[in-house]
C-alpha cells in the first residue's frame, strides 16, 4: 500500500484516512450518545433506552436491579427470546463478572 500511496496524487493520499483517525472518531461518537461513566455502583443510572430493545415495539430489557443502596448491586438483562432460549437448554455455563474467581461453572 506504501508503493501505491508513493504514486497517488497529493489530493488522494489527504483523502485516506488513518485507522486511529477513524477508531478516535467514533470513540468521540460514542462518549455522545453514551451516559457519564459512574464513579461507585450507586450513582448508575441507565435511561429508558438502555433498558429496552430498540426495536419498533421496545420490550423490556433490564429485568432485575437490586437498586443504587444494594450492598452489591446486580443487574440483569435479557431479552424475552433469550430467556425462552436459557429456559430450553439442556446444560447452562456461566461466569460470574468481576469476581476475583472468574471461573466457569457448569449448572444442570
Amino acid at each position: 500500500m506504501a508503493n501505491a500511496l508513493q504514486h497517488a496524487s497529493s489530493e488522494a493520499r489527504s483523502a485516506i484516512v488513518k485507522k486511529e483517525t477513524i477508531r478516535r472518531r467514533m470513540r468521540r461518537q460514542k462518549r455522545g450518545v453514551q451516559p457519564p461513566e459512574p464513579q461507585s455502583v450507586s450513582e448508575i443510572r441507565l435511561p429508558d433506552n438502555f433498558t429496552s430493545t430498540g426495536e419498533a415495539t421496545p420490550q423490556s430489557f433490564l429485568i432485575h436491579d437490586s437498586g443504587p443502596t444494594a450492598p452489591k448491586r446486580m443487574l440483569v438483562f435479557a431479552s424475552e427470546k433469550q430467556l425462552q432460549h436459557l429456559a430450553s437448554a439442556e446444560s447452562l455455563f456461566f461466569t460470574v463478572l468481576f469476581n476475583k474467581w472468574d471461573m466457569p461453572t457448569r449448572a444442570h
